[in-house]
């Protein structure tokens, strides 16, 4: 299943507030499920007009290490301010009213009975990675700084989101007017701008 802009609020009308606050910063961030399942609020710094999302390596509330996947994981994420719900330094930023570490299999769990509720087809937290890859794609994201946000270790691995466009384009008819993706764009503009900025 492509997630699309439709599926995804409609996902997130019926999701419980801890999973849609963590489906939307999915879709909205292209981080990998892990990375947001262990961010603490030691992780955020917030700006009065931005949060930076800090993914890297950490040791837990119940005192394990994290680190993501691959060492290229580690890096900040700007984004618009209160796009991360608030935590405290020692607590999980989402789904915090479990109180304990998320598995991946509970969240796995928890997105397919809320895609059954919501009346769409089955997605896979994956999937939102590869609906904000793709968007930023479409938008004209430079594809190395892209490459970089999403903490990909290879452009390869980027680029390669390039095969999935056909089966992701909701593309409009030859005599429609062409619809912006805004929220692709920013954060294509966002991307190239820090590109040529430093």
């Amino acid at each position: 299943m492509s997630l699309t802009q439709d599926t995804l609020a409609k996902l997130l009308q019926v999701a419980p507030d801890d999973w849609g606050r963590l489906w939307g910063f999915l879709a909205q961030t292209g981080c990998r499920r892990g990375e947001a399942l262990a961010l603490t609020g030691a992780q955020i710094d917030r700006e009065p007009t931005r949060d930076i999302v800090r993914v890297e390596p950490h040791t837990t509330p119940e005192g394990r290490v994290w680190a993501p996947k691959t060492s290229s994981g580690i890096r900040s994420l700007v984004l618009p301010p209160g796009t991360v719900p608030p935590a405290l330094p020692s607590a999980y930023v989402f789904v915090p009213s479990v109180r304990r570490p998320v598995h991946n299999t509970t969240a796995d769990r928890a997105l397919n009975r809320q895609c059954a509720k919501a009346g769409i087809a089955r997605v896979t937290s994956h999937d939102f990675r590869r609906m904000r890859i793709t968007q930023a794609l479409m938008a004209g994201a430079e594809p190395v700084a892209l490459s970089r946000a999403v903490g990909h270790r290879s452009l390869a691995t980027t680029i390669g989101y390039l095969r999935e466009l056909p089966m992701l384009c909701e593309l409009p008819p030859l005599d429609a007017e062409p619809v912006a993706n805004t929220a692709g764009a920013a954060w294509a503009q966002t991307l190239n701008t820090r590109r040529t900025h430093g």
